[in-house]
């Protein structure tokens, strides 16, 4: 489920950024309509038993906080690495 969100995700984006009046409008439409699907696939989850109701929140609670953690400690080895003078290319 996962992969498939993020590969609509990605073309979704992609028409979104690249299109223009109407085609913007209809890549928009078209990210609400995977959202509805991805709410009720979650919601057929929880109904069925397939994923605990806790296991699930905590779970997409942990998503921007990993986001956050990595976009931090990213920024900061890319200052280290600055300060040393090195460079992409370098090991």
């Amino acid at each position: 489920m996962a992969w498939g969100n993020l590969w609509a995700f990605r073309w979704i984006v992609r028409g979104f950024l690249s299109g223009k009046g109407s085609t913007r409008a209809m890549w928009g439409m078209l990210g609400v309509f995977k959202f509805a699907v991805l709410l009720v696939g979650v919601g057929l989850l929880l109904r069925h038993h397939i994923v605990g109701a806790i296991p699930l929140a905590v779970g997409y609670g942990a998503l921007p906080l990993g986001i956050a953690l990595s976009s931090v400690f990213s920024a900061r080895f890319s200052d280290e690495s600055v300060e040393n003078g090195e460079t992409q290319g370098s090991a």
